[in-house]
């Protein structure tokens, strides 16, 4: 029996009896379509097993317990970020006391001052204009000052007081095939 160049063999044997197997597409003899059929029964096997440790991972991973390690962080974050905060502020308080009393010492200090010009200009009666206006300059510099303690204003700043904290996924394809929505906030996390 004579073959021409179109007529169908099987891969492994060159017999002219063959079925095509749909997956790659060759040619097999009867025995030899059984053998490949029998090795993609192997490798079904394997992914099978592949798949049943992967499932007996999944069944032993602790999802607690990672999920407490991860609040333990946040937690972690918070109360440092609340630390940090605080400790701002007592240093915030504790400048605006020492300018109180500094403000409180000069301003006493200077009226002081003034008080014993005027006295001691009443009991000398010695004075002129010039002595009266170089004291209403000295008044008016202290009412400057008091008014000036009154536009003191504590500001916040745009600058970070806290460290950002997020959250990084690494199979956000998991969660968009499960949950679309989380998938789409993942990345927004950040805080």
């Amino acid at each position: 029996m004579s073959t021409t160049d179109d007529e169908e063999h099987c891969v492994r044997c060159e017999d002219d009896s063959v079925d095509r197997c749909v997956g790659c597409s060759q040619d097999f003899c009867p025995n030899h379509y059984f053998e490949h059929r029998e090795e993609l029964s192997k490798q079904l096997e394997v992914i099978e097993n592949n798949r049943n440790t992967l499932q007996h991972m999944f069944n032993e991973y602790n999802f607690d317990e990672e999920e407490n390690v991860l609040m333990k962080s946040i937690d972690r974050w918070e109360e440092d970020s609340f630390r940090n905060i605080r400790e701002k502020a007592s240093i915030l308080r504790q400048n605006v006391g020492r300018f109180k009393n500094e403000c409180i010492y000069q301003m006493k200090f200077n009226l002081s001052k003034l008080t014993d010009q005027l006295r001691k200009i009443r009991r000398t009666s010695v004075f002129h204009e010039s002595h009266l206006q170089k004291l209403n300059e000295e008044l008016e510099k202290l009412k400057e000052k008091l008014y000036d303690l009154s536009r003191v204003i504590v500001q916040e700043h745009s600058g970070p007081l806290i460290n950002k904290i997020s959250m990084t996924l690494s199979y956000v394809f998991a969660l968009g095939s499960v949950y679309p929505e989380a998938a789409s906030t993942a990345e927004k996390t950040a805080l």
